[in-house]
């Protein structure tokens, strides 16, 4: 078996005993599992979309779209506003 495979298997066997502990907490309702559910997926979203924008702006400066002279002060903001992207980021 791949050591992919059993990547896989590992972490379904961790989700399934986390979800076995929330649902078998006394005090945790589905409404509850619920929203953390998807608190928990917004959460991944949000930080996978940061990293693919740090990602990108660090390509950008890696292939040359840079001021010839690097100003070694700058902000992260700095460059994502330099690339219009939304300020958030």
């Amino acid at each position: 078996m791949s050591s992919q495979k059993i990547n896989l298997q590992q972490h379904k066997q961790a989700l399934r005993q986390i979800i076995s502990d929330l649902i078998n907490a006394p005090d945790t309702t589905s409404t509850q599992l619920y929203d953390d559910l998807n608190d928990a997926l917004d959460k991944a979203i949000e930080d996978t979309t940061n990293a693919t924008v740090k990602a990108k702006a660090m390509k950008d400066l890696i292939l040359g779209h840079r001021p010839l002279k690097l100003d070694h002060n700058v902000t992260q903001e700095q460059v994502t506003q330099s690339k219009d992207f939304p300020p958030r980021y």
